[in-house]
């Protein structure tokens, strides 16, 4: 599935000081969440939710984030489920 070269590659990525810490709500919290969503889709992962990759975070009527959640051998012996969540 996901090799070591891959891995490295992730988090040099999300560690980089172009997204700025990754901020809730920031420019580089939007393409950190956009990064794990195209990697999930990359790896042939299958949606998480019944939404999709994506399932949105309320307190209320407000949207205050977002999960994001993947999985690989659904209904097999063995599976795997990765997420991360993203609140603002």
């Amino acid at each position: 599935m996901a090799s070591e070269g891959l891995l490295v590659s992730a988090a040099r990525f999300l560690s980089d000081a172009r997204l700025d810490g990754r901020a809730p709500g920031s420019e580089g919290h939007r393409l950190a969440a956009e990064y794990l969503l195209e990697q999930m889709k990359g790896l042939g992962l299958e949606p998480l939710f019944a939404e999709g990759f994506c399932q949105q975070i309320f307190d209320g009527d407000q949207v205050v984030g977002t999960n994001l959640g993947g999985r690989y051998g659904v209904g097999g012996q063995r599976s795997i489920l990765i997420g991360a969540e993203t609140v603002r």
